[in-house]
């Protein structure tokens, strides 16, 4: 419906149809249209209004199909089209249709248009539907992705990319940027002319930058038509290829692929003036990075590195997604950057080993939200920016620091697959290993979510995986070994304990078993957690623990109850209630039965009071049994790791006082 057919009234369309489209079987359409669009039997539909590309003859379109209508009272009628284009014959479509807009795509619509893609495209299969699904997957687990995809146009977008590559981009910097050129070059090719990339991609990377700068996402069209102008005078680059005046290329633009839209008006000095913005947010965040790294910004100069222009903001939130991305395009030339955030973090770290507040501390220590530095150089890396080994040693072992357990929304796992995973690992390693590090940086957390997280969970469950895993905990490296237990550990901090079944519980548990006795630091505390996650659970009275194991827990327990409340052993200890009375002895002199007790008076800490109450049940003579039971009893009320089997299982063993407090606990009585 382009060129002279759409100044054409619609009832001289329809009698044309055949000569029109060369399709001469369409003849006597129209006659045979008259007796249903007189009794209303018709749904009109009018797709692309904005390919009409003329602005009069689009105005004409619309006077031609409001002329019909009043025909045709009771036919009725979907138009639709892009924002670009619309604004002018908006008034005139509001004088007899009623105007939507597009909701977002839920991700059931989401899949389903994914799936009839490739249905289209590559025919009906099984094997064609499962390529559809996967590909709405991966776009909806991607948060960057899943924000272009709810938009139908967007999603269009991408599965022509997806199309013509045979897949998307592996990373989402190649991934825009074939996008842009798409909408560019190949979008909407038959109702306006391409554009020229060298012309149109260094000019909206000026204007997204600009706007960036000024923390605006929208610009009136005269503040629109400055940029530009002030590109061609000061950018010898855009100067070089600029074809048409600033007004021609924003309404070609427009036109050809909505990057950048007409998104209303404005009222400026007492009247209503449009003002614009790119098509979706991402596209600004990405041309910016574009015009930092190469040098599409005012006050450039032959001498600036890609830090240059984005030195004020490289923790500030609003350019949280241009600094990775201007790093990942800065490939080689990103060192000055990534310099700079591992400097920003190394600030933060002093910081906070010096026990002094940072900007989003609070926030950090709750494991919410890593602070910004630190944030930036995880999505940097996760998308593979560059830098010098030595830049790369500082920044991973900051990540490690920070990573606070890997509970923020971060990009965690590309980042820990990606290819600085092993180096990531080993920074942490130096780190762990030196044991001088604080308890609140949670590292021993990080550590076990990163090893665990380096493979998927089909290969820890599978034959090789655990045989692997066997093998790390019998080498004789540290390293090894300890990333061999980090990794238990991680498989139920990360809540997939599932993925081993008692009988390897039981395999495993063994081997860990002998690295308890290490001298070593390092090793010891990892082998603690591990054999407490994997004893977690247990019968008691039929897979209890050796005396030699509990004496060397105790030793450690006793040695630190008073500098780590709550530690690692507290929580083994928690974890072992419910073994049987006449499985250990331990033999404690005066002080540290008052350890005991001091550890059991603390309500605060869930894991020592269920340490000091295993302990004291098992030494005999720390409290009298009845106070015994009744703190046993008390233990049920809190969110301890001792579940409630094991609480009545330590009762049970104590006789009538223990069996009395079963009773009232409502817990089972075995007489």
């Amino acid at each position: 419906m382009l060129g002279f057919c759409s100044r054409l009234p619609i009832l001289t369309l329809l009698q044309n149809i055949a000569a029109i489209t060369g399709q001469f079987s369409l003849a006597g359409l129209s006659d045979a249209l008259i007796s249903p669009l007189k009794k209303g039997r018709v749904l009109l539909l009018v797709d692309g209004l904005d390919e009409i590309h003329n602005d009069a003859d689009r105005s004409t379109f619309v006077e031609h199909l409001e002329a019909f209508l009043g025909e045709y009272k009771l036919i009725r009628l979907v138009v639709t089209s892009r924002e670009a284009g619309f604004g002018l014959v908006a008034p005139c479509l509001a004088r007899f249709c009623e105007r939507w807009r597009v909701a977002p795509l839920e991700e059931d619509a989401v899949t389903a248009l994914c799936e009839h893609w490739h249905r289209l495209m590559s025919g009906e299969s099984p094997k064609v539907t499962a390529e559809g699904r996967e590909l709405a997957r991966s776009l909806l687990e991607n948060n960057s992705l899943h924000r272009l995809a709810e938009n139908p146009l967007l999603l269009t977008m991408l599965l022509v990319v997806k199309h013509g590559a045979g897949r998307l981009p592996p990373d989402r910097v190649s991934l825009y940027g074939r996008a842009v050129e798409v909408l560019l070059d190949t979008w909407n090719i038959k109702g306006h002319e391409a554009l020229n990339l060298k012309e149109a991609i260094p000019q909206l990377a000026f204007i997204a930058f600009q706007l960036m700068q000024r923390g605006q996402q929208t610009a009136t069209e005269k503040e629109l038509l400055t940029l530009l102008e002030e590109a061609h005078e000061k950018i010898p680059q855009i100067r070089r290829y600029a074809t048409d005046t600033p007004d021609k290329f924003v309404k070609r633009v427009e036109l050809r692929s909505s990057l950048i839209i007409e998104a209303g008006h404005q009222m400026e000095a007492g009247r209503a003036v449009p003002f614009y913005q790119f098509r979706h947010l991402t596209f600004q965040e990405y041309l910016a990075a574009v015009a930092a790294v190469e040098g599409q910004y005012l006050e450039y100069h032959t001498e600036d590195t890609v830090l240059t222009p984005l030195r004020p903001y490289i923790i500030a939130e609003e350019w949280r997604e241009v600094i990775p991305m201007a790093a990942v395009l800065a490939r080689k030339r990103a060192e000055p950057l990534m310099a700079a955030l591992a400097l920003e973090a190394s600030a933060l770290r002093q910081k906070m080993e010096k026990g002094e507040e940072f900007p989003g501390k609070s926030d950090w220590m709750l494991g919410r939200k890593l602070p910004s530095a630190v944030a930036r150089l995880v999505q940097c890396l996760a998308e593979e920016a560059e830098a010098s080994p030595a830049i790369l040693a500082t920044a991973l072992q900051l990540i490690a620091f920070f990573a606070k357990g890997c509970g923020s929304n971060d990009n965690w796992s590309a980042l820990i697959r990606g290819p600085y995973g092993s180096e990531l690992l080993h920074q942490t390693w130096l780190l762990y290993a030196s044991m001088d590090w604080q308890r609140e940086i949670w590292l021993v957390q990080s550590f076990a979510v990163f090893a665990k997280r380096g493979r998927a969970e089909a290969y820890w469950g599978s034959k090789a995986g655990k045989a692997g895993l066997l093998e790390a905990l019998r080498s004789q490296k540290m390293e090894e070994v300890t990333r061999g237990l980090m990794t238990i550990t991680g498989m139920y901090w990360d809540k997939t304990r599932s993925i081993l079944s008692l009988t390897d519980a039981k395999k495993f548990s063994q081997a860990v078993e002998r690295h308890l006795f290490q001298d070593e630091p390092a090793i010891c505390l990892a082998a603690t957690w591990a054999w407490a996650f994997l004893r977690e659970g247990w019968d008691m009275s039929a897979y209890k623990p050796s005396a030699q194991v509990l004496d060397r827990l105790l030793g450690l327990w006793l040695n630190k109850v008073n500098e780590e409340p709550d530690s690692i052993v507290s929580f083994a200890f928690s974890t072992q209630l419910g073994v049987l009375r006449n499985t250990w002895t331990p033999g404690l002199i005066e002080a540290q039965k008052q350890l005991v007790r001091q550890a059991g008076d603390r309500k605060q800490y869930r894991y020592d009071r269920a340490a000091s109450l295993m302990i004291a049940f098992h030494a005999r003579d720390v409290w009298p049994d009845e106070e015994l039971a009744q703190r046993l009893a008390g233990l049920r009320n809190t969110a301890t790791i001792a579940n409630e089997t094991n609480i009545g299982a330590v009762l049970q063993q104590m006789g009538d006082v223990g069996r009395n407090y079963l009773m009232e606990l409502g817990l089972q009585v075995v007489k």
